[in-house]
């Protein structure tokens, strides 16, 4: 097996914000799985640590835990984040988060499911930590960059 270089760098971040207060979602550190060697149904997985495991190089040094800042938050107030895995014709991407920074402390969620944060009486800022499981749904070409999708959405509620 060859070993093969994809960027999992999910530049395609979509932020989805609806509520009147604006709240802006920022990505600081992009996801990156670093390389991966395999076929069709290998998969890297990276855990909450940044640790990656699997069909992955895990000596890679492009590997990186992903994190979205969240600012402009209302204070003391309830609100909204759900992250979604996109799937290509060439990877499928099955994001978790873990979200501090609120009052009541860190909170996981999978993905597609939605979780309440409650943010500070300070306006603090929120960090998502975006880590979790690529699948490869095609064989891909050594020596290529390959990329997966994820959005994140923060609602005021």
């Amino acid at each position: 097996m060859s070993s093969l270089s994809k960027s999992f760098l999910f530049a395609a971040l979509t932020f989805l914000s609806f509520q009147a207060h604006p709240i802006t979602l920022i990505q600081t550190v992009p996801l990156h799985f670093g390389s991966i060697s395999g076929q069709v149904g290998f998969s890297c997985v990276m855990t909450a640590a940044g640790e990656v495991s699997g069909d992955c190089n895990v000596v890679d040094d492009n590997i990186m835990l992903g994190q979205v800042t969240v600012t402009d938050l209302p204070r003391d107030a309830q609100v909204e984040v759900v992250v979604n895995g996109l799937s290509n014709p060439m990877l499928s991407f099955a994001p978790t988060v873990r979200v501090s920074g609120g009052s009541r402390g860190t909170t996981t969620l999978s993905d597609g499911q939605p979780g309440i944060v409650e943010t500070n009486g300070n306006g603090g800022d929120l960090i998502i930590d975006v880590y979790g499981v690529v699948i490869l749904r095609s064989n891909l070409a050594a020596g290529a960059t390959y990329s997966a999708d994820f959005s994140v959405q923060v609602n005021q509620l």
